[in-house]
């Protein structure tokens, strides 16, 4: 499926990944929580609701703990899905190597469009404007939760591989 370098075996990879994104995960969705409080008031597991409503539709909003128990499964998923591919082009492409923070800014962008224009046009979730302040927001929590640890974490995968 993969090519691993020598020296890389699948099972310490797939640990590493794992790891990371649960990490990553963790701090995407705490802040988005916080977030989501900070501007509404409203309570935070509205957010792990309108994940799940990605395949529930509005019937997520109706259901209750199961609902947002789905909708954080399904945000460690995607969340471990971003890990893993960061990870392969990591390992893939050099330019991704230069600069882990440069790294992170250009990935947390890509996250955010590939989830906006992509997932978010095939899912059950009611629409969202797009105001830009919340974008910005959106993909500074991303690059600081998720693109920092992601980088940092391949960088030091790769480095002891070596």
């Amino acid at each position: 499926m993969f090519n691993f370098p020598e020296n890389k075996t699948m099972e310490n990879f797939s640990s590493t990944v794992l790891k990371t994104g649960v990490l990553a995960g963790t701090s995407d969705i705490v802040a988005a929580c916080l977030q989501y409080y900070l501007q509404t008031g409203k309570n935070p597991v509205n957010v792990l609701k309108f994940v799940a409503s990605g395949i529930f539709g509005n019937a997520a909003f109706s259901g209750g703990a199961m609902m947002a128990f789905a909708g954080l499964l399904f945000h460690f998923l995607i969340t471990i899905g971003f890990t893993f591919l960061f990870f392969i082009i990591y390992g893939k492409m050099k330019i991704a190597r230069i600069s882990p923070v440069a790294s992170a800014i250009v990935y947390g962008a890509f996250m955010w469009a590939f989830m906006q224009f992509g997932v978010m046009s095939f899912a059950n979730t009611p629409p969202v404007k797009i105001h830009f302040l919340n974008a910005v927001t959106a993909i500074i929590i991303l690059i600081v939760c998720i693109g920092l640890p992601v980088a940092f974490a391949a960088r030091r995968y790769y480095a002891r591989q070596q």
